[in-house]
């Protein structure tokens, strides 16, 4: 099956290429658009299956795509990329002859894939079809279940009250008529629990939130609850005898502290929530949710908040000035970047990082774009940053502070050392690398010598005459260094820090950072705090 990417944004079209291993699952990625009259000329070109097509865009945007695919019958199958504020335009879209739609707020390298491999298994079924006059009509999302209903009421999609009532009295859902909110929630430290599940048993973990709160609220009608997408639960209430946005926000904060009591209960998890305003009719639904996760994305600022409510977000008054001045900053960086200052460029992501906290405006996906966008420069300053860590995994600004404090910092000294040692053998080059990336590991010599697949005497010898030191005294002073930027975290204690960095023992980190540094560690954050 042929693919073709199309979204003005070359982070998002990166993206899309390298989440997914496409040829592992028989898909082709056929080319590539940035606006809607290039998409057209390459779907006439490469005659595409599948087009993904964003719905914003300059020149010609996704909607008049659409509209001449329509007109032209062109065969080609499209997949809508928005936004949460495009629900008018995914209306549209679906009209025009979409047959799926995903919103990038929520789009992960799983939801991609199982939207495209339900597209080709379509493709794949009508082309095997005996009679080839009668092609089946695709439907990729089962429109026969409480779940499509929901999410379709949440995507704007239920376009009138007649259908509204109709979907609650087919699926038996208890809603009124009248006073709507939504709740939305997710787990804290949501890759860390994971990890308590095996790869087959991942969805359970999803199952069983949904199976544990939909019991607690058995007995208590007008709220229905369902999962949106991975991490992102909601809950749909009316509250006919509730009128004030007060008595919504108390209501609402106790279902709140009902479902993260139960959650903490039984599988030992702790989720955070937003909160909507009160909204008078269904139509309001779709707002509702937008501002429910509009309140829970806060949370990215304000990492010790579990409920967060709308109506009390910090207004966005400040926006365009932030923006400005962050682009400015990164201005800068690509000036450091071109003259490989690396300290300088740590000194501009700071900034950034302080603009942030400052002005907590920016959305959670406008500040992982932005950030992967920064990781892409920093490629620019050698090989020593091809790590592109998942930022999306951060939930917090502070959480990606130290990440990408860690991986820059990681990155930097590896850069360093390689200018340093540049007229070093291909070897060597590579043991450095290895033991910058690897530090906080637990570093033997077999075991580097299996990695280099050289004997661990042969490793030894030729790693003192290059670098003019044993490795482990190498090994060791990286770490101390690693260490040494870990003091300003008051919450670390110093045996944390030690662990952090690959020391096994407290008393051996104690002897390596007293002979490294000629002070103790204790000493040291001291006289760095003051």
């Amino acid at each position: 099956m042929k693919l073709l990417i199309v979204d003005d944004e070359l982070l998002v079209r990166i993206g899309l290429k390298s989440s997914v291993d496409w040829a592992k699952h028989g898909i082709e990625i056929a080319g590539e658009a940035s606006n809607g009259r290039e998409a057209l000329e390459k779907i006439e070109s490469v005659r595409p299956d599948v087009v993904l097509l964003d719905i914003k865009m300059p020149v010609i945007d996704g909607i008049e795509v659409l509209r001449t695919l329509k007109d032209k019958k062109h065969p080609c199958k499209t997949i809508i990329l928005s936004s949460f504020d495009d629900l008018e335009h995914v209306k549209e879209a679906m009209k025009l002859g979409a047959i799926d739609y995903l919103h990038k707020p929520c789009m992960t390298p799983e939801s991609i894939l199982k939207v495209l491999l339900n597209v080709k298994s379509e493709i794949e079924k009508a082309k095997e079809a005996v009679n080839t006059d009668f092609l089946p009509k695709m439907e990729l999302k089962d429109d026969h279940n409480a779940e499509s209903f929901l999410r379709k009421l949440l995507d704007g999609l239920i376009s009138d009250d007649a259908q509204f009532y109709k979907g609650l009295n087919d699926f038996k859902l208890n809603l009124g008529r009248t006073n709507f909110s939504c709740i939305a929630f997710s787990i804290i430290n949501y890759k860390k629990v994971q990890q308590r599940y095996t790869n087959n048993n991942r969805e359970l973990l999803s199952k069983s939130v949904l199976d544990i709160v939909s019991q607690v609220f058995s007995n208590k009608p007008g709220i229905v609850f369902f999962q949106y997408a991975k991490n992102l639960f909601v809950g749909i209430s009316s509250m006919e005898k509730i009128v004030s946005s007060k008595e919504v926000f108390d209501q609402q904060t106790r279902n709140v502290h009902i479902i993260q009591d139960a959650l903490k209960k039984f599988l030992d998890v702790e989720v955070a929530a937003g909160i909507s305003e009160n909204h008078p009719s269904p139509e309001n639904i779709p707002m509702a949710f937008i501002e429910a996760y509009k309140a829970l994305q806060q949370r990215f600022y304000s990492p010790r908040e579990k409920i967060l409510f709308y109506g009390t977000l910090p207004k966005a008054q400040d926006n365009k000035a932030v923006l400005s001045k962050i682009s400015q900053c990164v201005i800068k960086l690509k000036e450091c970047i071109a003259l490989k200052s690396h300290y300088q460029c740590k000194d501009r992501i700071e900034e950034i990082f302080t603009l942030l906290r400052e002005s907590p405006f920016l959305s959670t996906e406008e500040v992982y774009k932005l950030f992967s966008g920064i990781l892409f420069l920093l490629n620019e300053l050698d090989t020593c940053f091809e790590e592109m860590t998942h930022i999306s995994d951060c939930e917090t600004l502070d959480e990606l502070h130290e990440v990408f404090g860690q991986i820059l910092s990681r990155n930097m000294l590896t850069c360093l050392d390689m200018e340093r040692y540049k007229n070093c053998s291909f070897l060597v080059k590579k043991i450095l690398n290895y033991v910058n990336s690897n530090y906080d590991k637990d570093l033997t010599l077999s075991g580097l010598a299996e990695q280099m697949n050289v004997s661990p005497n042969y490793i030894s010898r030729i790693f003192k005459d290059e670098v003019g030191k044993t490795l482990f005294n190498y090994i060791n002073e990286v770490r101390v260094e690693h260490a040494k930027k870990l003091m300003h975290q008051q919450e670390l204690k110093i045996y944390e820090i030690g662990e952090k960095v690959g020391f096994n023992s407290s008393v051996h980190f104690n002897i390596v950072f007293n002979k490294i540094t000629g002070c103790s560690p204790k000493q040291y954050r001291d006289t760095l705090l003051g």
